[in-house]
Protein backbone atom coordinates (compact mmCIF):
# COMPACT_ATOMS: atom_id res chain seq x y z
CA UNK A 1 0.00 0.00 0.00
CA UNK A 2 3.04 2.41 0.81
CA UNK A 3 4.56 2.04 -2.47
CA UNK A 4 1.60 3.33 -4.48
CA UNK A 5 1.11 6.47 -1.99
CA UNK A 6 5.26 6.60 -2.83
CA UNK A 7 4.32 6.30 -6.58
CA UNK A 8 1.56 8.61 -6.74
CA UNK A 9 3.92 11.68 -5.01
CA UNK A 10 6.64 10.61 -7.16
CA UNK A 11 4.45 11.16 -10.05
CA UNK A 12 3.01 14.22 -8.81
CA UNK A 13 6.41 15.66 -8.33
CA UNK A 14 7.30 14.52 -11.67
CA UNK A 15 4.30 16.43 -12.92
CA UNK A 16 5.21 19.42 -11.09
CA UNK A 17 8.36 19.68 -12.36
CA UNK A 18 7.13 19.19 -15.78
CA UNK A 19 4.74 21.84 -15.45
CA UNK A 20 8.11 24.82 -14.34
CA UNK A 21 9.82 23.49 -17.47
CA UNK A 22 7.22 23.29 -19.82
CA UNK A 23 4.00 25.85 -18.35
CA UNK A 24 1.81 27.49 -20.89
CA UNK A 25 1.49 30.89 -20.26
CA UNK A 26 -1.74 31.71 -22.60
CA UNK A 27 -3.94 28.09 -21.19
CA UNK A 28 -4.54 26.65 -25.04
CA UNK A 29 -2.60 23.52 -23.63
CA UNK A 30 -4.86 21.46 -20.98
CA UNK A 31 -2.31 19.75 -19.50
CA UNK A 32 0.45 22.42 -18.72
CA UNK A 33 -2.16 25.62 -17.95
CA UNK A 34 -1.95 24.94 -14.39
CA UNK A 35 -0.08 23.56 -12.01
CA UNK A 36 -2.39 21.14 -9.61
CA UNK A 37 -3.66 19.72 -13.01
CA UNK A 38 -0.15 18.66 -13.94
CA UNK A 39 0.18 17.20 -10.84
CA UNK A 40 -2.81 15.07 -11.16
CA UNK A 41 -1.75 13.87 -14.84
CA UNK A 42 1.67 13.08 -12.95
CA UNK A 43 0.13 11.45 -9.90
CA UNK A 44 -2.31 8.65 -12.27
CA UNK A 45 0.94 7.34 -14.18
CA UNK A 46 3.02 7.39 -11.10
CA UNK A 47 0.07 5.56 -9.44
CA UNK A 48 -0.27 3.10 -11.94
CA UNK A 49 3.65 2.09 -13.09
CA UNK A 50 3.93 2.03 -8.95
CA UNK A 51 1.01 -0.67 -9.21
CA UNK A 52 2.18 -2.53 -11.40
CA UNK A 53 5.55 -3.51 -10.14
CA UNK A 54 3.58 -5.11 -7.10
CA UNK A 55 4.00 -9.27 -6.39
CA UNK A 56 1.11 -10.77 -5.04
CA UNK A 57 -0.03 -14.27 -5.02
CA UNK A 58 1.55 -17.55 -4.54
CA UNK A 59 4.22 -17.31 -6.75
CA UNK A 60 6.01 -15.37 -4.57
Amino acid sequence: MYTKIIGSLFGGALGLFYYKLQSCLNGSWPITAKPHRTGIYGTIPGFMTRSSFLITGAFV
